[in-house]
């Protein structure tokens, strides 16, 4: 504007240098952090959120959006993710690629994950009719798919708790 104003003549940020981009190193849980954080897990889901999460290195909203026909033969697709805003609530969208993907879940969470199943069959038993209706893996006890924003919070906490490094997230996961 102020060389349209005839303020200046030239821009004076065509001649700066921009600031070198610090490149940031995604933090792991050690071995130790890791068997700590999945043994200080309190509610019924998080575990096996968690250690889906590190067994495959998937993002928060794509492991809440996962289904239990999106595992076959071993193999997980990621193909959608769960989103929270204000403005539509929970809601599903393509993954940060649009690109759906298939990765193979190890042996030992494949196991946990059947654990979880039937846990979670228990859980619908006793909503009979009122539970949602889909098969997702991770929801709320009612079958309602889980806000992405409460589960972070919960293992923000759960970390500070833990006294974990700062640093150390849920993200870590996907570096562990």
């Amino acid at each position: 504007r102020a060389i349209r104003w005839g303020l200046v003549k030239t821009n004076p940020v065509t001649y700066s240098e921009p600031p070198a981009v610090k490149k940031h190193q995604g933090a792991a849980l050690t071995p130790a952090q890791q068997a700590l954080v999945f043994g200080a897990c309190r509610s019924w889901w998080l575990r096996p959120f968690l250690e889906l999460a590190a067994a495959t290195g998937c993002r928060r909203g794509e492991l809440l959006a996962l289904r239990w026909s999106d595992i076959v033969d071993g193999r997980a697709t990621i193909a959608r993710s769960v989103v929270y805003t204000k403005a539509q609530g929970i809601f599903f969208k393509g993954t940060k690629t649009d690109k759906p993907r298939t990765i193979k879940v190890p042996a030992s969470a494949l196991a946990v994950l059947e654990a979880h199943r039937r846990k979670q069959s228990a859980i619908r038993a006793l909503y009979e009719g009122d539970y949602r209706a889909g098969d997702l893996i991770f929801a709320a006890t009612d079958g309602a798919p889980i806000n992405p924003d409460t589960v972070s919070g919960e293992i923000y906490k759960m970390f500070r708790r833990l006294k974990l490094p700062t640093g150390i997230s849920l993200h870590s996961l996907r570096h562990t």
